[in-house]
């Protein structure tokens, strides 16, 4: 069983590895502020992805 973590482009955003983020997946950095993305697009990442990119998985807020 492999962990994936969902998340917005907002919280990738607020936790300031926005840039790394679009780095990794080949994304234009300025498509929010642009109005190509909506903020609230959500991406899954795995564990590894989250190390890559600097932002501590346990952290990211879980929907109840």
């Amino acid at each position: 069983m492999e962990i994936t973590i969902t998340t917005t482009a907002q919280e990738i955003m607020d936790r300031g590895a926005w840039e790394e983020f679009c780095e990794l997946r080949g994304i234009n950095p300025w498509c929010v502020s642009e109005g190509l993305m909506d903020p609230d697009e959500q991406f899954t990442l795995s564990p590894r992805e989250m190390g890559i990119i600097g932002l501590d998985w346990t952290k990211i807020k879980v929907p109840f």
